[in-house]
């Protein structure tokens, strides 16, 4: 499999992933464009790459102790899918470090409360797009630097947040609130994850780490490695806010800067 070829879903160009001497930039992969353009409203030196599809790339630095610390943000669109073609490219075109910034509902709505955040320590792979990569008998798990950044970064900053299982599902509506026909079956399946302490449903984070896993093995013959980690912010139901408009965008903003604050930790890590 070539390691290098020609985008063309993301405005991605050879040579845009590169940087933090060697180990590639850290990409930020937000499902909503919306959130990478806020991300990318914090970086310094920002270059936009445009994509006619809404994967647009931002390019930027970040300050860190040892001097700047190279980042990107590129949306990654909803669901497993959309995040498979969009990761795909950016692997191909040299993408190493990858951070999921996105959203989720609770498992545990009793200790796992909206505007938390989830450190995804690894996913059910509940989503048919990672099959296609690796039977469901191999897990989905992400890597054990970024947690730790993650980790730590919430914590530095005073945010409540938990690090565990997340789930990853194909079907938001079906799975997560019941729609349709099967819905005696979601809430069974739902409940059985509840009760074998998962924390979050979403939708993107099994694929990416499944990408990582695989794609690390294919480079580690060049010295390389595919790291990814992620965090996900819990959307409660519109009855847990007072304010749910002004309360989520709030709670963006420390996903946000746990999100920065992290890549800066993980690039210290790297380099110790």
């Amino acid at each position: 499999m070539p390691l290098y070829f020609e985008a063309t879903h993301t405005g991605v160009q050879p040579g845009d992933l590169d940087g933090n001497q060697g180990r590639g930039r850290y990409l930020f992969v937000p499902g909503s464009d919306s959130r990478a353009r806020k991300m990318a409203d914090r970086f310094d030196d920002v270059v936009v790459r445009p994509s006619g599809r809404g994967h647009t790339l931002y390019l930027g630095t970040l300050p860190g102790d040892a001097g700047p610390v190279d980042v990107g943000v590129i949306s990654t669109g909803m669901g497993a899918p959309s995040a498979e073609i969009i990761l795909t490219e950016l692997l191909h075109m040299g993408g190493r470090r990858f951070m999921r910034v996105g959203t989720c509902g609770s498992l545990q709505p009793e200790r796992v409360l909206p505007g938390e955040l989830v450190v995804a320590l690894a996913a059910v792979r509940d989503e048919s797009t990672s099959l296609r990569y690796a039977p469901p008998e191999v897990p989905s798990v992400g890597d054990l630097l970024a947690v730790r950044a993650l980790e730590a970064a919430c914590a530095d900053l005073g945010l409540g947040h938990h690090v565990g299982m997340v789930h990853s599902k194909d079907a938001f509506w079906a799975r997560e609130f019941g729609h349709g026909p099967l819905r005696a079956e979601h809430a069974a399946y739902l409940q059985m994850l509840t009760d074998n302490g998962v924390l979050a449903t979403e939708m993107e984070v099994s694929v990416l780490y499944t990408l990582a896993a695989c794609f690390d093995q294919q480079v580690r013959a060049q010295g390389q490695r595919v790291r990814a980690g992620a965090v996900v912010m819990v959307i409660g139901e519109p009855s847990a806010y007072d304010d749910r408009d002004a309360e989520i965008a709030a709670h963006t903003e420390g996903l946000i800067e746990a999100a920065l604050a992290a890549a800066v930790r993980w690039d210290a890590l790297e380099r110790a």
